[in-house]
Parts: structure tokens; C-alpha cells; sequence
């Protein structure tokens, strides 16, 4: 186990729990390594995370224990029966999350007989249940933290309150299908102008939309009562209204210290995807911002027709792509085969790969716009390297995030969708996009907003930086 702290020193032992899924596990590694590096004592923090892995049995308490950075990060093996079986609702997800209650209680009671005690929780909003009834029962502190945007836990905590929104009104406009295009807002405090489309639905799988919504709003009534503070992916001056405004409403500390946005590899590596690194090379032979990389994230679902129009604008675009084309993005259709005919229509323009280094790809010289399912890790890593993006939201937080990329930070194209048929985004909207963004007038503008932006977002941890002082203040409170 880890070392204690020096004789006097107060030690402070983080155990990160993470929500098992891909978009989550990212921000809050990322959060624990900024805690490391700005920790001014940094002997007597040590940070534990736990990583989830598939289990027969909920009562399992079989830990296995790995030590990194000079033994101040230590990763641990937690079981998980639910990653043991096949996604079937969002809701049944959420619901299985209450089985690690009795195995975190157990680790944290090992922690203390055997090592350096847990003095903070350091977890997910949406596990909240059950790990604030374990930092209550055992009296010790926890800080949520939250991975999408503060105009996302506004809108949340609006509706939580029922003062601004009801959830019946939030669940009205996400329902009528015919109405996606019609206003749902345009003076809500700290909100983006919103349309009905724009509002947070979770129609995956089945449509959980009511389930998740209300259990989003628990979760955060519960954190915003009892937890000791509340951390969030976001910087000041990105959001200042938003922001401004949850510090005032929020019951608890509320601290946006973001970007995190460090390069996790080897052993601080969280990516449930094996990256393909050969795409690096491949970049470095291009042009400067000359090509367009191109992503859904974990969980889109594209329809074949849908693929076939974005092959078909991509391709007619005449632009240089890289394309991430993970299995299961496109129903009905040979995943090989697939990456074969994209590969075959591209004209050595085009590079395919099951799975990206997302934060090197952005990072990189020769790419000039992120065609991007807009979830806010994406949108994080695009907007902290002055990469434009071209959003095609998907589901959950997506819309909205593409709003305030578009309508707010004006470092974004939307593409309009036909009102015939299936509501597909056609081919000649696709290139016509694509175009504007890497060769014109309109794209060049983008990536002025972006870049300045992108300042922005640096000098948050200068020495007088938001971001930096906030999290200096919550060190010491920790």
C-alpha cells in the first residue's frame, strides 16, 4: 500500500469512482492528475481510482492494486456485474449502479485498516447513489464532479427547482417530434436560445428520456444538499452567466476549473478502445489545417442511409479526412467492408481507423475542422485546441452543446436536415458544409473564433487564471 504522510502532515487520500462508461472515465482521470500536479504539497495527496471490470457475482470483493507517479496514483480493479451483460436501457444501467455500495464500503474499510485512510470521495454526479450514502455512513467528504457543461446543470438544476421549467414542459417539447424545429426558449437566465430539438432527450437503445431525466435531477438534488462540493469541466469565462448563476442558486461550493485536458497514455490510459496511432504518422504528411477529422464519439448510431449520404458528401467534398469508423457505428452494414470502400473512394485523400488519440488528432497541425457528435468532452478538446467543429449531435447533452458551439461561441457549423423522409442530413448539404469550413470565407472566420478561444482557455491556469485560483481553493478545502 501506499506510504503514509510525514510526521504533522495532514494526508489527503482521493478515491475517484468514476461512471463505468467511455465519456466518463476521460474527465475524471483528467481531473485527478490536475489535482496531483497543483496539489503544492504533493506527498501528502494520494489519489486511488477505481476501474470497473466486467463480474459474475455482486458480492465479489476481489481488488487487485497498481501504483503510478511515484506511488501518489494508484488504480484499482473494482467488479462491476452489470459491464458482464449486453446495454439494454439506459434506465436498468443507472439502476445496477446501487450494487457497489457493500464493495466500495469494503475498499474504503481495507483503506483504513491497511493503509493510508480515504478522506474524500471524489465521484461522478450521476453515481451519487449510491456513493454519497457511502461518504455519509462512513463520515467522510465527497465532491461531485460533473462532465458536461454548465449551461447543462443549469438547465438541469432549473428544472430540479421547478421555478423557471417543469419537467412536464421539458418533456412536452422533447416529445413532439412534429414541433423539433419550434422555439422552446429565448430568455431563460444563463440559457442559450433553445429549441425544442436542442433539449437533452435519451432515446438509445429505448427511449429512457423521462427515466434518465429524473434521475439526473435525484442525483443532483442529492449532490446540491449533501455533497461537500461540486466540481465542473468548464471555465469562467467560457460560460460566465451560467456559471455566475449556479454559484449563487447552488446549495454547496461549486467550482468550474476546467479545461481538463491532459494526454492520458500508458498507465493513466482510461480508453476502453485500443487507439491507432498510425493516423499520427498519416497527419504528419498533410498540409497544414487542411483536414477534416471526423468522429461520433462512443455511442452514435448512424442508419445506412444516413452513412451512405455522409460517404457521399465526405467523399464530393474533395477534402482530406480522417475518420474514425468505430464497429457499431452504422447499423446493417460490414463494418470491414465499410472501411474498405471509404478507403477505395477516397483517392488517397482519406485515412480510417476503428479508434483515434483524440487530444493528439485535435492537437494536431494539419487538422482544420472536427466533424463531431458535439458530446462535451469532444467539445472541450476541440474548443482548448482551436479546432472549429461541425456538429452532428446524437443524443443526451449533445444538442446543446451544439447550440452554444454555433449560437454562442460562433466556432461552429450545424448542418440543416431535410424536412422529407426520415429527417436525414443529405449529401449535398454534407459537402456543402464541409466545404465552407476548410476552403471558405465563413470556415476562416470559425477558426479566428477558435483560436481565441483557445487563448482563452490557456490563460485559465496562468498564475492568475480563474480556473487555477478555484482550484487552489479547493485543494485547501479539500
Amino acid at each position: 500500500m501506499a506510504t503514509t504522510a510525514t510526521e504533522g502532515e495532514r494526508h489527503v487520500h482521493v478515491l475517484a469512482v468514476p461512471l463505468p462508461a467511455q465519456g466518463h472515465l476521460n474527465p475524471l482521470m483528467r481531473f485527478c492528475k490536475l489535482l496531483l500536479k497543483h496539489h503544492q504539497n504533493r506527498g501528502s495527496l494520494r489519489v486511488t481510482f477505481l476501474d470497473f471490470y466486467a463480474a459474475n457475482d455482486s458480492a465479489d470483493h476481489s481488488f487487485s492494486f497498481e501504483f503510478h507517479d511515484d506511488r501518489l496514483l494508484q488504480r484499482v480493479r473494482f467488479p462491476f456485474p452489470s459491464l458482464s451483460q449486453p446495454l439494454t436501457s439506459l434506465g436498468t444501467f443507472f439502476d445496477s449502479l446501487v450494487c457497489i455500495e457493500s464493495g466500495l464500503e469494503h475498499l474504503i474499510q481495507f483503506f483504513n485498516r491497511h493503509g493510508v485512510p480515504v478522506t474524500c470521495l471524489l465521484t461522478d454526479v450521476l453515481t451519487t447513489f449510491p456513493t454519497q450514502d457511502v461518504a455519509d455512513k462512513l463520515g467522510i467528504s465527497r465532491i461531485a464532479v460533473f462532465t458536461s457543461s454548465a449551461a447543462r446543470l443549469l438547465l438541469i438544476n432549473y428544472v430540479a427547482q421547478k421555478d423557471i421549467l417543469s419537467m412536464e414542459t421539458v418533456m412536452d417539447a422533447i416529445n413532439s417530434k412534429e414541433r423539433r424545429d419550434e422555439l422552446f426558449c429565448d430568455s431563460v437566465p444563463g440559457l442559450p436560445r433553445l429549441l425544442n430539438k436542442d433539449l437533452p432527450h435519451y432515446n438509445y437503445i429505448i427511449d429512457d428520456t423521462r427515466t434518465v431525466w429524473e434521475f439526473v435531477n435525484r442525483s443532483w438534488k442529492a449532490c446540491n444538499s449533501r455533497a461537500h462540493a461540486v466540481v465542473i469541466n468548464t471555465f469562467e469565462e467560457l460560460e460566465p452567466s451560467a456559471c455566475s448563476l449556479l454559484s449563487q442558486d447552488c446549495d454547496v461550493p461549486l467550482y468550474d476549473v476546467g479545461f481538463w485536458i491532459e494526454i492520458l497514455s500508458g498507465d493513466t490510459s482510461t480508453s476502453m478502445r485500443e487507439e491507432d496511432e498510425r493516423c499520427i504518422g498519416w497527419l504528419d504528411q498533410q498540409p497544414t489545417s487542411s483536414v477534416l477529422y471526423i468522429s461520433f464519439g462512443s455511442t452514435t448510431i448512424l442508419s445506412k442511409p444516413q452513412f451512405e449520404a455522409l460517404l457521399h458528401g465526405v467523399i464530393n467534398s474533395q477534402q482530406r479526412f480522417l475518420w474514425v469508423l468505430r464497429p457499431g457505428l452504422v447499423d446493417d452494414i460490414d463494418h470491414c467492408s465499410a472501411s474498405k470502400e471509404i478507403i477505395s473512394r477516397s483517392e488517397n485523400r482519406g485515412f480510417v481507423v476503428d479508434w483515434a488519440p483524440q487530444l493528439r488528432v485535435l492537437s494536431h497541425s494539419s487538422v482544420g475542422g472536427f466533424l463531431s457528435h458535439c458530446g462535451w468532452n469532444s467539445t472541450v478538446e476541440s474548443i482548448a485546441n482551436g479546432v472549429p467543429i461541425l456538429c452532428w449531435p446524437y443524443f443526451a447533452d449533445q444538442h446543446l452543446n451544439a447550440r452554444c458551439i454555433v449560437d454562442v461561441w460562433r466556432v461552429g457549423f450545424d448542418f440543416k436536415h431535410s424536412v422529407k423522409g426520415d429527417y436525414l442530413i443529405e449529401s449535398h448539404e454534407i459537402e456543402t458544409v464541409i466545404r465552407s469550413l476548410i476552403e471558405g470565407k465563413e470556415g476562416g472566420i470559425l477558426r479566428k473564433n477558435a483560436y481565441e478561444l483557445k487563448q482563452k482557455s490557456s490563460r485559465c491556469f496562468d498564475s492568475s487564471g480563474s480556473s487555477l485560483l478555484k482550484l487552489t481553493a479547493l485543494i485547501n478545502d479539500m
